[in-house]
């Protein structure tokens, strides 16, 4: 879009702005705007060179895929239709969750939900065995990812994924020794 900008004392100039949304994936949209052009040929011309730009930007946009905080919000309003709404499961739970997901894979939450392989994961689960998070929070935590990345391959979302990285991670499981009292004596 070009528009012109009047001044008393001056010849116009000219503004451009270029607003370009993705097709595949509506939470992806470039803005560009440049001012001080003085023809409107000149004005025209940067339009055109913008709006490449712009369409080379969101084709590296999509090919990421989408970001794990994007598939995060969709498995959350799914979620919300299909267990909480017929009272499979209640709203605090669900956010217990969510926000669950949040504290411990917010490093992820701007990037793409591709980055988030079983490496990563492995390493996100070990550092809450490490913080001392109970063997069932672990548990838990490993079900609520696995149904989020089993939702994005189902729903379309992460159609290169091969398979879910939540299955690789295999939770030890502390061995606690019996205290000295309980010990038998001969």
């Amino acid at each position: 879009m070009i528009t012109e900008n009047k001044n008393e004392s001056a010849a116009p100039t000219f503004t451009v702005r270029v607003f370009l949304r993705s097709k595949t994936n509506p939470n992806i949209r470039i803005t560009r705007q440049k001012k001080g052009f003085r023809s409107r040929a000149e004005a025209e011309r940067e339009e055109q060179k913008l709006h490449k730009e712009c369409e080379r930007k969101i084709i590296s946009l999509e090919s990421r895929g989408v970001l794990f905080c994007d598939l995060l919000d969709e498995w959350y309003h799914y979620e919300m239709g299909v267990k909480v709404t017929p009272g499979l499961r209640s709203q605090q739970i669900h956010d217990d969750y969510l926000s669950s997901v949040k504290l411990w894979f917010g490093d992820f939450l701007k990037r793409p939900a591709m980055d988030l392989n079983a490496f990563e994961v492995t390493r996100i689960f070990e550092e809450i065995r490490t913080k001392g998070r109970c063997h069932n929070h672990r548990k838990k935590l490993r079900t609520i990812l696995r149904t989020i990345f089993d939702f994005g391959i189902q729903s379309g979302r992460l159609p290169r994924l091969q398979r879910n990285p939540a299955l690789e991670v295999v939770l030890k499981k502390e061995v606690h020794k019996k205290p000295e009292i309980l010990t038998l004596r001969g």
